[in-house]
């Protein structure tokens, strides 16, 4: 979905481009961690309790899960599993 006009879209981009690129990367980092961290707590409501495995796969497949086949989706989650065990 794309509500912005071409006009304000130009605008921003001519904007985000004086930024330093150094600066735009913390930015960024900022804004996925604040992302994370509102999908965590709405994750945690859900819950009722915190269950880090459960947290884990539901962030994935609220920030990811659109993205792969629910195939692909377990596949990736299994080998999440095995790498970062908790």
């Amino acid at each position: 979905m794309n509500d912005t006009s071409p006009e304000m879209e130009k605008r921003y981009m001519e904007v985000w481009k004086k930024i330093a690129p150094a600066k735009r990367f913390r930015m960024g980092r900022e804004m996925f961690s604040a992302a994370k961290e509102l999908a965590m707590a709405g994750i945690r409501k859900e819950l009722g309790r915190d269950d880090p495995k459960e947290m884990r796969r539901r962030l994935f497949l609220r920030f990811y899960g659109s993205d792969f086949t629910t195939e692909e989706s377990d596949r990736i989650l299994r080998h999440i599993e095995r790498a970062f065990p908790l």
